[in-house]
């Protein structure tokens, strides 16, 4: 009977034991549904139109063991639907690293640290530093971009962050398990290293941020160094900051040396903000030669900064922006003009479009201008903010490199609406 007794009672013991262990880890689980309808008109200067729905829906689970060690996981499935989805030569689901699909897969899986003046995150994760203008996780994309590695943030004292990682962009393959197999593709085949300071310390009203990125890959002879520094403040209501980065090393074999450099500009009136920016990219005059002139963009957030339709990113660019908000409504307006005209036009997703390279622009100063965007958009949160709403239209008007490079021009045009719900 004793015996008996002993073994419920240690039973009892191992459950309590168990119960009490398992109670001091915290679970939060997580998910979101987003939709979003897209409509492109002309998108390559002729007479052509692309209406599609694209969705994606994540599920995730963050797991805090204790006060110092939390697991994250997330399921991601991406999709897009159209009636005629697979007469687009531009949107292709099947193709590796497109951002439009990628059917059910692990989209992060990282295991974090935490101590007191520092924190290390190792697996699959998202990447954003800074202002994003270099290196971000692109949520706007329908698949992402998440990267393989390990990152450790330092925080010395209040308002000081340096950020050390060493990682690699994971491969988006649509219908297998994303890994780190070759994909043809120098920014998803690249290491990806670097080291991110930023300070509100060390002027008062402003924050200084410094960087060094190193995007390197040996199979193609690549080793793109990124040496850069931003320095923002305020005066009253008026914000400003001013940043660039040189680059140098090596790519595809060549000698690379480039450079970009930003001013901005913005004034909050209440509910009103107005601002104003230029942005100028390095641009290659004598493509061909050993030397690589234009400048390497990394993993940019390109869509918040160079329009919404895509069409430009921070290579070979002189920009200029206008932009108003009020609250969740939004309108700016974008003008572009090539660096060199002998490079190309390189759109968001850092592909330049080399049918409109013509050599003869080189000597004609308005054939430079390639055109001015106008973007509205509006945004509205519901149900305590579980529910977001957002709606788009952008228009494009031709400038003289375009009408010099396309015959009969038609201005592009892009309306977009998108809801997404978290739960």
């Amino acid at each position: 009977m004793n015996s008996k007794l002993s073994k419920v009672a240690l039973a009892l013991t191992t459950l309590v034991v168990g119960q009490s262990a398992l109670a001091a880890v915290s679970y939060d689980p997580s998910a979101s549904l987003r939709l979003r309808y897209e409509s492109k008109s002309d998108f390559n200067f002729n007479q052509s139109k692309q209406n599609y729905l694209v969705s994606q829906f994540r599920v995730g689970l963050k797991v805090k063991l204790d006060k110092h060690h939390t697991v994250f996981g997330q399921l991601q499935d991406a999709r897009v639907f159209g009636e005629d989805i697979n007469d687009m030569p531009s949107i292709n689901e099947r193709a590796r690293n497109q951002p439009f699909a990628d059917q059910l897969d692990l989209h992060q899986l990282y295991w974090q640290y935490k101590g007191d003046s520092y924190r290390f995150k190792m697996g699959r994760q998202k990447l954003n530093l800074g202002d994003q203008r270099l290196v971000a996780s692109l949520e706007w994309v329908n698949t992402a971009r998440v990267h393989d590695g390990a990152r450790l943030t330092l925080t010395p004292k209040k308002g000081t962050t340096v950020d050390l990682f060493a990682t690699k962009l994971v491969s988006i393959q649509p219908r297998d398990f994303n890994d780190q197999s070759t994909s043809n593709n120098k920014y998803f085949d690249s290491g990806f290293h670097g080291v991110y300071y930023s300070d509100k310390n060390l002027v008062d009203h402003a924050k200084v941020d410094l960087w060094w990125f190193l995007r390197e890959n040996s199979d193609i002879n690549d080793s793109i160094h990124t040496l850069g520094a931003k320095y923002a403040g305020n005066v009253g209501k008026l914000s400003y900051d001013v940043q660039g980065a040189v680059q140098t090393g090596e790519f595809s074999g060549q000698d690379h040396s480039a450079h970009y450099a930003h001013i901005g500009l913005s004034y909050k009136m209440k509910q009103h903000v107005f601002s104003t920016a230029y942005n100028l990219a390095s641009g290659d005059s004598t493509p061909g030669d050993d030397k690589h002139r234009t400048f390497d963009n990394l993993y940019p957030l390109n869509h918040a900064y160079y329009g919404y339709m895509d069409l430009f990113s921070l290579q070979n660019v002189h920009n200029l922006e206008f932009v108003y908000k009020n609250q969740g409504f939004r309108v700016g307006l974008q003008s572009f003009w090539l660096n060199e005209t002998n490079d190309k036009w390189y759109n968001a997703g850092l592909k330049g479009n080399s049918a409109r390279q013509q050599s003869a622009l080189a000597q004609n100063n308005e054939g430079s201008y390639v055109g001015s965007e106008i973007d509205i958009t509006y945004k509205k949160a519901f149900m305590d903010k579980k529910l977001g709403v957002a709606v788009g239209a952008s228009f494009f008007f031709s400038g003289d490199y375009v009408d010099n490079t396309a015959h009969s021009p038609q201005d592009p045009t892009f309306i977009f609406v998108q809801t997404k719900y978290s739960f």
